[in-house]
């Protein structure tokens, strides 16, 4: 403000729109008054270049225009402008409202502001962006390969805006940027659920793939061993692969599975294990199959089951003077065990040649042949004695001069006609040495005895009791009465004969009535047969006939058939 004499001057400076109003200026008694407006050139303040709605939202563009006077303002899409609709309206403001936005909504919108008395003119371009939340897919699903293999996955956006931004996870951990996947030579550390997941504004959206790798199977190891009978084994066989492998155990090609007596067997992932106390019957082969249903393997060890020497009972062995005599000795054991021979304290030394040996496996044999047995001395106890690492055996044999055999018993009748019998009895010891026959003897008191050899059965007769022999006694003497004895024959002699036992042969009788077949034709002819000889086999048909009476079918004479002995 400036006075000067006579007047005073306001001089407002970098005016603005608060500056406009009514002044007053007053003098010694009098006052006047001026009404100031300030013009302020249009001008748009606040405008957001990008405002962001969501899908469904209503939106509100804000456009701020100022001016003075206040400007008018419009709002164009497209070039076209905006009119007051019901999901499209200017409120107080001038800002732009759409209802319930959807996709086709966005787009740039213009907003311009003008003061009419000046044609002054403010412009602003804004982008309204209609916020989507994303959704992908993946693909594969579910994908399964092989360690080693190269695996790819892809990831696509079906809906979302702005464009969602892509990135591939595995629990939590980032592997990558972008829709595609690849992962090269796959290790099982690769396995799990892999997660596209896409973000934008509106949220973000995550789709999983179910990845496996397997591993084929493959039998690390399982070894060899070497045991001691009793020492207790573990077996282990170690294994790989992804899904774990189900584990399957044989031995010498028998499976061998959980509760057999005295085996355990334990598995897990990485290996299984055959547990048992080891005795004879383990030695031999374990083969370990591994299958995962993506390979399989197997592998075999051999166990071998060091045991003491195992020998059995021999009966005695018989022989006759000038016979030579063949002792035999075998023992199992592993290693296979060292056979000597010796006799009793007391009793003559071993003159004989040296025992002939031999080794199958872990069987061995020993053969001690005694030629002299003339000399009495020879007959007695042996002893054969089995030895190896593990300890050692002794078995004693005897070798005995043979008997006459013992008479059989047990002797009856089977069957019974009017010239044979059929009887059975049963064999009693054959004194050391094989039965060589049987002699059946029929007495009686009107005819001559009569004998029946019987040939030994292709079997050993040592005591004979669950061999009954079975055999015919021929050309015997209808309704006689015979007493039967049998005895049993070996090198050494005959035995005594066994308790008899009466038989008594069918009497004779008349033969039963011919049957007569008539074959007609001229000269007729006659077929005759008998049904029961009566039992005498020997006879003839004696025919007779005469001429038949008119009344009958046939014209010619019926026969009358005798039998007459020879």
């Amino acid at each position: 403000m400036q006075v000067k004499p006579g007047s005073l001057s306001l001089r407002l400076v970098n005016v603005s729109k608060a500056d406009g109003g009514v002044y007053e200026c007053q003098t010694d008694g009098e006052k006047s008054s001026i009404h100031i407006h300030i013009r302020q050139k249009v001008k748009i303040v606040f405008a957001p270049v990008v405002q962001h709605f969501f899908q469904g939202s209503d939106a509100k563009l804000i456009c701020k225009a100022v001016g003075n006077p206040p400007p008018s303002v419009t709002w164009y899409l497209n070039n076209t402008a905006i009119h007051n609709s019901p999901r499209v309206s200017m409120d107080e403001d001038n800002y732009l409202r759409v209802r319930s936005v959807t996709l086709s909504d966005a787009g740039t919108y213009r907003c311009e502001a003008m003061q009419i008395d000046k044609g002054e003119l403010a412009i602003a371009n804004i982008q309204l962006s209609v916020i989507e939340p994303p959704e992908v897919s993946v693909y594969p699903a579910v994908l399964n390969v092989t360690e080693g293999e190269k695996a790819q996955f892809y990831c696509t956006i079906i809906k979302g805006l702005p464009i969602p931004s892509l990135v591939w996870e595995r629990r939590g951990i980032e592997l990558h940027k972008g829709g595609e996947l690849l992962l090269t030579s796959v290790t099982v550390k690769d396995e799990g659920l892999l997660t596209c997941r896409a973000t934008n504004n509106g949220g973000s959206h995550m789709a999983t793939v179910d990845f496996r790798v397997f591993v084929p199977v493959k039998v690390l190891r399982l070894e060899n061993m070497t045991v001691t009978e009793g020492q207790r084994v573990s077996l282990r066989c170690e294994v790989a692969g992804h899904p774990a492998p189900k584990i399957t155990w044989e031995h010498n090609g028998i499976p061998l599975e959980k509760g057999i007596p005295g085996v355990h067997i334990q598995n897990n992932e990485k290996e299984s294990m055959v547990g048992f106390r080891a005795n004879k019957r383990f030695l031999g082969f374990f083969n370990c199959s591994a299958d995962n249903g993506h390979g399989e393997d197997s592998r075999v060890a051999y166990l071998n089951v060091h045991y003491s020497p195992h020998m059995l009972p021999i009966p005695p062995k018989y022989t006759i003077p000038s016979v030579p005599a063949r002792l035999v000795c075998q023992s199992e054991g592993n290693p296979a065990p060292l056979l000597s021979w010796s006799r009793p304290s007391g009793l003559p030394a071993i003159l004989s040649p040296q025992p002939k040996s031999q080794k199958r496996g872990n069987l061995a044999l020993s053969e001690l042949n005694i030629d002299n047995t003339v000399d009495e001395s020879v007959f007695g106890q042996y002893i054969c004695k089995a030895a190896n690492i593990l300890g050692e055996k002794s078995v004693t044999l005897e070798l005995k001069r043979a008997v006459v055999p013992d008479p059989p018993f047990g002797l009856k009748e089977l069957e019974i006609s009017y010239t044979s019998a059929l009887v059975s009895f049963t064999a009693g010891w054959n004194g050391g040495l094989p039965i060589q026959y049987y002699q059946l003897v029929g007495r009686s008191r009107k005819q001559p005895v009569v004998t029946a050899k019987v040939p030994v059965k292709a079997r050993k007769h040592t005591t004979g009791h669950s061999f009954p022999e079975t055999v015919y006694m021929k050309d015997l003497s209808p309704n006689t009465t015979y007493f039967v004895t049998v005895i049993a024959v070996n090198v050494v002699g005959e035995s005594n004969a066994s308790e008899a036992i009466p038989i008594v042969t069918s009497a004779l009788r008349a033969p039963s009535t011919p049957n007569i077949r008539v074959f007609p034709g001229f000269p007729p002819r006659l077929q005759l047969s008998l049904m029961d000889d009566g039992g005498a086999p020997k006879y003839n048909f004696s025919v007779k006939y005469r001429q038949a009476p008119a009344a009958w079918p046939l014209h010619w004479a019926w026969a009358l058939v005798l039998l007459s002995w020879l």
